[in-house]
């Protein structure tokens, strides 16, 4: 009686954990791998697309920004020129009027 605990004795006890243990192992290592197979695998492409895309943004935007550079100073010299011209104008306009 005392090597007992719901009328079951020790080994039959230890075999209960033993087969518990066996099945929850089995069932885990299952789901793992077919977590693995469904999930993980087909995720790991989505996430290397994703990183490929992101890696050409990243380039994009560099180019962009590059290129809005360029055209700001480009932008900046034509205002210019278009001062000079708007100066000349005034002035052979006034040339113009005195004659």
């Amino acid at each position: 009686m005392p090597h007992q605990f719901l009328n079951l004795g020790w080994d039959e006890w230890g075999s209960i954990i033993v087969i518990f243990g066996t099945i929850f192992g089995a069932i885990s290592y299952l789901g793992r791998n077919l977590l693995k197979t469904y999930v993980k695998n087909p995720l790991d492409g989505v996430r290397k697309d994703l990183q490929e895309s992101q890696e050409k943004q990243v380039k994009n935007t560099e180019a962009f920004e590059k290129r809005a550079v360029e055209h700001d100073k480009i932008l900046q010299g034509h205002e210019i020129l278009l001062r000079e011209h708007n100066i000349r104008l005034k002035e052979l306009e006034e040339e113009k009027n005195e004659h």
